[in-house]
C-alpha cells in the first residue's frame, strides 16, 4: 500500500490526503479540464491542462495531421504530471499555510524525505517568524 500524508488548513479545519508517490489520476485525467490539478489547488497546471484540450480540439478540426506531435505533448506532460503533481501539490499546500496533519507520522516522513520538504519542525510561516534583537549575535 502506498504511503500516504496528511495536510490540514489551521484556519479552516480543512484536511487533504496525498500519496507520496505516482499520482495515476492526475497521468490519465490532467487533460480533461485540469480536474484532478484543480482539485490538488495547481491552478495554473489545471490551465494548462484546459489549454490544452481546447487546442486538442481545435487541431482535431482544423488539422488532423498534427495530433500525433499534440499526443507525444500530451503522453510527455502526463509522464511529468503523473510524477511531480503530488509533490507540486505538497509544497503548494505549505506555501498557503497548511500544516502536516501527523508531523511525526511515518507519511511525513517519507514525503520530507523524497520531495525534500521543510522538516514539520521547520514550518513557521514568514509573518509569525520574529527577527532577533538588534544588538544581539546568535
Amino acid at each position: 500500500m502506498a504511503t500516504q500524508v496528511w495536510f490540514k488548513n489551521p484556519r479552516t479545519g480543512e484536511h487533504k490526503k496525498l500519496k507520496v508517490g505516482f499520482s495515476w489520476t492526475c497521468f490519465f485525467f490532467w487533460a480533461i479540464f485540469g480536474i484532478p490539478l484543480f482539485v490538488r489547488k495547481l491552478n495554473t497546471w489545471g490551465a494548462v491542462g484546459v489549454g490544452y484540450m481546447l487546442i486538442h480540439y481545435a487541431l482535431f478540426a482544423l488539422l488532423p495531421a498534427a495530433l500525433m506531435y499534440l499526443g507525444v505533448i500530451g503522453l510527455g506532460m502526463s509522464v511529468y504530471l503523473g510524477r511531480k503533481a503530488n509533490e507540486m501539490a505538497a509544497r503548494n499546500y505549505l506555501m498557503m499555510g497548511w500544516e502536516f496533519t501527523e508531523p511525526d507520522g511515518p507519511g511525513t516522513a517519507e514525503a520530507v524525505a523524497r520531495w525534500g520538504l521543510p522538516a514539520p519542525n521547520a514550518q513557521q510561516p514568514q509573518s509569525q517568524q520574529q527577527p532577533p534583537p538588534q544588538g544581539t549575535t546568535p
